[in-house]
């Protein structure tokens, strides 16, 4: 029982729930990559309709093949019902705990202002991407961002200790 009450196997779980909730979105992009090997192909528009891809426009509609339904709709209910949600409540504690007695209000408005530019970014980013490229592009986009951030969520793992570890590590002498 003191081993769940223990700050140190707290800040643990923490951080693997973390990581867990960043490999819940790579495993659902990696699912929903338009992959070749996928038999259906999207359907190419016909008679002026918008309800299939212009290959007029975009070049990359004849070699797109569709992704199937149930992986889609399985990830999308696993990702920002669960792991987006696991996230902010992991990610918020942990950066609290990182930043300690410091002006907390400042740190949390940098850190939601940081995410806040994400999304304003990102959408134009990926949109102009899909238009040129296709879906192909931003998915790899999405791949190459999210194995980057868990490996640096394991590489630096402990460097992101809380405060009091900090302090207290820089202030012992070197025997």
């Amino acid at each position: 029982m003191q081993l769940f009450l223990d700050a140190r196997f707290f800040s643990i779980k923490n951080r693997i729930y973390t990581v867990i909730s960043l490999a819940i979105p790579l495993a659902w992009i990696l699912s929903t990559y338009p992959y070749n090997f996928y038999s259906n192909h999207v359907k190419i528009m016909g008679n002026g309709s918008d309800a299939d891809c212009d290959f007029n426009k975009y070049t990359w509609c004849s070699d797109l093949t569709t992704v199937p339904i149930w992986a889609y709709y399985a990830g999308f209910i696993l990702v920002f019902g669960i792991s987006f949600s696991i996230m902010n409540i992991t990610n918020t504690t942990l950066f609290s705990k990182v930043v300690g007695p410091r002006p907390q209000g400042t740190y949390q408005g940098i850190y939601q202002m940081a995410g806040s530019f994400g999304r304003m970014f990102a959408p134009l980013l990926m949109s102009t991407t899909y238009t040129y490229f296709g879906p192909r592009v931003p998915w790899l986009i999405l791949i190459v961002n999210f194995v980057s951030v868990i490996a640096a969520w394991i590489v630096l793992r402990e460097k992101m200790v809380p405060f009091e570890k900090y302090e207290a590590k820089r202030i012992q002498p070197n025997v």
